[in-house]
C-alpha cells in the first residue's frame, strides 16, 4: 500500500479537498483525482516530469507515483500546520515546498523541515512514512539510495510515522548520535536499487499525535 491508499484511510475526507484546502494547483488535484488523460492535455509539462522520474517511481506507472507524490505533500503539510498550532517554529525546507512536480534531475535531496528553537539554533527533519504496518512486523526501515548517508552529513532527525488502519506510530532517530545501519547492494521493493535498513523495534514506537511528537522533541532538547 502506497501513500495515496494509506493516506486515503488515514484521513477523514478525500485528499483532494485537503490539496485545494492548501492552496494547491490544479495539476495537483487532477494527479490526486487519477485523470491520467486531462494531466496529459491540460498540464503536459508536469506530465512530462512525472515520466522524467521513473528512476523513483518504481514499478508505478506516472499517475500513480504522482499520486504517492502529491499524497505525501498532503501528509507534510497537515503534520506542518497541526504543530505549528502547538506553538513550534517549524517550517517547510526541501525543494518541493513549492508544491509543483519536478523533472526527475531536479528532485529534492534535503531535509523536509527546519525547526528553530528559542535561541535560533535550527534542525532538520525528515519524514518517512509506511502504511503497511511492515516496520511493526518486521522491526526494519528501509532508505533508499543515499538517504542514510545524507542523514548522517547533515545530522538530521527521522521522523517515522506508521499509518494503517488499525495503528498509528511514530518513531524518532537522532543523527546526532551513530545510528547503526546494514548496507543493501540491491533491495527489491525499490525496483533493486540500493538501500540502508534500520533497527526500529516495537518499543520505539510511540501512539502518533502531535503532543506526543513534541514531547520527544522537548526531550532530545530540539524544542
Amino acid at each position: 500500500m502506497g501513500a495515496f491508499s494509506g493516506l486515503s484511510s488515514y484521513f477523514k475526507h478525500p485528499l483532494t479537498e485537503y490539496a485545494i484546502q492548501f492552496g494547491y494547483d490544479d495539476a495537483n488535484v487532477v494527479i490526486l483525482e487519477g485523470d491520467s488523460k486531462c494531466l496529459q492535455t491540460e498540464h503536459l509539462s508536469v506530465y512530462q516530469n512525472l515520466l522524467s522520474c521513473r528512476h523513483h517511481s518504481d514499478r508505478r506507472t506516472p499517475i500513480e507515483y504522482g499520486q504517492d507524490l502529491v499524497a505525501s505533500w498532503v501528509f507534510e503539510d497537515y503534520f506542518l500546520h497541526s504543530m505549528q498550532a502547538e506553538g513550534i517554529d517549524i517550517n517547510l525546507s526541501g525543494a518541493d515546498r513549492t508544491r509543483t512536480i519536478l523533472p526527475n534531475q531536479r528532485t529534492s535531496t534535503s531535509s523536509d523541515y527546519v525547526i528553530r528553537n528559542s535561541t535560533g539554533e535550527e534542525y532538520f527533519i525528515e519524514l518517512v512514512n509506511d502504511y503497511t504496518g511492515f516496520w511493526y512486523r518486521t522491526q526494519k526501515l528501509h532508505l533508499r539510495d543515499n538517504k542514510y548517508l545524507q542523514l548522517q552529513r547533515r545530522q538530521c532527525l527521522l521522523l517515522a510515522v506508521a499509518l494503517t488502519i488499525s495503528t498509528q506510530k511514530f518513531a524518532m532517530f537522532d543523527f546526532r548520535q551513530d545510528i547503526p545501519a546494514v548496507y543493501i547492494h540491491s533491495h527489491r521493493p525499490y525496483g533493486y536499487k540500493p538501500a540502508y535498513e534500520l533497527s526500529i523495534s516495537q518499543e520505539m514506537l510511540h501512539d502518533f499525535t502531535i503532543d506526543n511528537i513534541k514531547h520527544q522533541l522537548q526531550e532530545e532538547k530540539i524544542i
